[in-house]
């Protein structure tokens, strides 16, 4: 049985596109990768069905110490990798990357104009990936997950920042929270992995944008939690700045050839209901 190769397996969506995948086919042969170079050094000797590419060093930090490991992670083991499949002799290997929407600042159709630092390598990335497109090694989808929330992420984001505001004895500082930002539950986005991993044909190569099309403004959604929770969100609005490039309004465009693939069953009020 040819073999789905996922990156990033042990990560917040990771996780959920492992188990989302075997729910839609539990005898899928998967096989998943660390960042262990030394696999990169061995030759395939499997049929590959697809390429889930989901490994990434993700922060709005500039500081030097993680320069160099964003740069291992989110460019020298995709290249690596697409390496390894280019030694391996299969051509037009379903790849399947993961951009970032903060990749475009300035809406998805003004193109490319990165927030951070990190999603600049996001973009450098899939110039690497469309080297190995041309010469024949992979075909590629590259899928833009809006903001992501829901599930066990260990990373704190502004829903876990706003929920650790309720009730809270002390004010708890936020910027003025005018972004509008684009709310997907993470087991709505790890569906379309796990559907485009087990049938990579399904979808023209190409960039899809994964969210509910609905933005939501950051006082607003401070609005839903303290109407779904009952308690009241103490907040500082204004305390904090924006950052200087911050992404103030991030919506996933219509797509009707996404939308006949895949839909988001999970409305924001469902997601947060059941986070809190």
């Amino acid at each position: 049985m040819a073999k789905i190769i996922i990156t990033g397996a042990t990560g917040y969506i990771g996780q959920e596109v492992l188990r989302q995948i075997c729910l839609l086919e539990p005898d899928a042969d998967i096989l998943t990768i660390g960042r262990e170079v030394s696999l990169f050094e061995t030759d395939i000797d499997f049929e590959i069905r697809s390429v889930v590419h989901l490994a990434t060093l993700s922060t709005s930090k500039d500081s030097a110490e993680l320069l160099e490991p964003m740069l291992d992670a989110n460019l020298l083991f995709g290249a690596r990798l697409l390496n390894w499949l280019d030694r391996s002799g299969q051509r037009g290997v379903p790849f399947i990357n993961t951009g970032s929407f903060a990749e475009y600042r300035l809406g998805a159709k003004e193109g490319f104009s990165p927030a951070y630092l990190y999603t600049a390598t996001k973009t450098a990335f899939r110039s690497i990936l469309r080297y190995y497109q041309e010469k024949g090694v992979c075909r590629v989808v590259t899928a833009v997950p809006y903001t992501v929330y829901g599930g066990h992420d260990r990373t704190k984001k502004i829903i876990n920042y706003l929920v650790d505001a309720l009730d809270a004895k002390q004010p708890v500082a936020f910027t003025k929270g005018e972004q509008v930002l684009d709310f997907v539950h993470v087991r709505d986005v790890a569906r379309f992995f796990a559907k485009l991993a087990l049938h990579p044909q399904s979808l023209p190569e190409g960039t899809y944008h994964l969210g509910t099309g609905v933005g939501t403004s950051i006082r607003r959604l401070a609005e839903m939690l303290e109407s779904l929770s009952g308690k009241r969100l103490n907040a500082n609005w204004g305390a904090l700045p924006y950052r200087p490039l911050d992404v103030m309004f991030a919506v996933a465009p219509k797509d009707d050839v996404l939308s006949a693939f895949w839909k988001t069953k999970i409305t924001l009020e469902q997601g947060l209901n059941e986070y809190l």
